[in-house]
């Protein structure tokens, strides 16, 4: 859950909204189109999270996850991103 509302789901929401800010909104209408609307669903997928998982996630679950959520943010940044497009880390956790 914490990996998907505050990893994955936060990631993807970046990805499109970096996606509608490099993109020619003319020439590749289709895709700002389907970012537009996905973002909004994504981003009600968000507040969702971030509500269920201050119920939910206790600080026991939270402290135990310590380790996957870091692998997570690590994956990201060796890729540059969700996309691909910001600056590279090699740094492992």
């Amino acid at each position: 859950m914490l990996g998907i509302y505050e990893k994955a789901l936060p990631a993807l929401q970046q990805a499109m909204k970096r996606h509608l800010e490099d993109t020619n909104h003319l020439a590749d209408h289709p895709s700002v189109r389907l970012c537009r609307f996905a973002l909004l669903e994504i981003g009600d997928m968000v507040e969702f999270g971030v509500k269920s998982t201050a119920v939910v996630a206790s600080q026991q679950s939270r402290d135990q996850a310590v380790g996957w959520l870091a692998l997570l943010d690590s994956a990201l940044a060796c890729a540059g991103a969700l996309e691909g497009t910001q600056t590279r880390s090699d740094k492992k956790t």
